[in-house]
C-alpha cells in the first residue's frame, strides 16, 4: 500500500492473489474426496512423465501445462512433494538400467542420452543423487 497508494483500500494486487492461492494450496488435505483427486493428479503426472521423460529439457511447468485444469492444484502438490527433477531423473535412471542391460555392448554416454540426460555428467550426477526408486514409478518404464 505504500509502494502503490493510488490503488483503492479494497483492491487486492496480484501479490496478494499470488499469496491468497499459495496459502490455498498448502493447507492440509484431509477428506476422502481430496486423497481421490490428488490420486488421481498423481496418476496423471505420472502418465505425462512417462510419456515424456526422455525429452532432456523437460520442466514442471509443461508437465503442468497437460494436468486437467481441476487437478493442476493437486498435481503441483505431488510434484513439489516429491521434486521435479527427482520424478523425472527417476523414470531416465530406471530406463537408462534397462537400456544398459538390453544393450551391454553401449558406450554410457549413449544410454544416458537415449534415457532423456542431456549429458553423460547429468548422468552421473543423478545417479549419485537419487539412489532409490519408487517401485510405482519403476514399474512404468518400458524400452521401446
Amino acid at each position: 500500500r505504500i509502494l502503490h497508494p493510488q490503488r483503492m483500500k479494497g483492491e487486492k494486487s496480484n501479490a496478494d492473489i499470488l499469496e491468497d492461492s499459495r496459502e490455498e494450496l498448502e493447507q492440509p488435505t484431509g477428506t476422502k474426496q481430496t486423497e481421490a483427486i490428488d490420486r488421481e493428479a498423481k496418476d496423471q503426472v505420472l502418465g505425462i512423465i512417462q510419456r515424456r521423460f526422455r525429452e532432456p529439457h523437460l520442466q514442471k511447468s509443461e508437465v503442468l501445462s497437460e494436468v486437467s485444469k481441476g487437478k493442476i492444484a493437486a498435481a503441483n502438490r505431488y510434484i513439489t512433494s516429491v521434486g521435479d527433477y527427482n520424478l523425472i531423473n527417476s523414470l531416465r535412471l530406471e530406463y537408462a538400467r534397462r537400456y544398459s542391460e538390453a544393450n551391454p555392448m553401449i558406450k554410457l554416454s549413449i544410454v544416458a542420452l537415449e534415457a532423456g540426460f542431456a549429458s553423460g555428467s547429468s548422468y552421473s550426477k543423478a545417479k549419485k543423487s537419487i539412489r532409490d526408486i519408487d517401485p510405482e514409478i519403476a514399474s512404468r518404464i518400458q524400452l521401446d
